[in-house]
């Protein structure tokens, strides 16, 4: 459900420093994506957030290994999904 989602992120949110006080720099990708890191120390997530309905080519690939949370994507796709986002550890 969305509550549970919800609280799925907050905790996350909660548990990650690099989302609740880490630095934000954009990362280049198609325009209808946005792309941004948040870093704090050695913990680096990249943020990915198609804002189209349409699918669009993800500026590195999603691993299963590196996903921390995601909406409406699959592991091992080169494609964001149509209104969908993926958060991933890096690095």
């Amino acid at each position: 459900s969305m509550l549970a989602w919800s609280r799925r992120m907050l905790a996350l949110r909660r548990a990650t420093p690099a989302l609740r006080a880490g630095d934000i720099g954009l990362v280049e990708s198609d325009p209808a994506v946005l792309a941004f890191e948040r870093t704090a120390g050695d913990d680096r997530l990249l943020c990915l957030f198609n804002l189209t309905d349409a699918p669009l080519p993800a500026p590195s690939p999603l691993t299963s290994a590196s996903m921390v949370a995601s909406v409406g994507i699959e592991a091992g796709v080169a494609m964001l999904p149509g209104l969908s986002g993926c958060l991933m550890r890096i690095g």
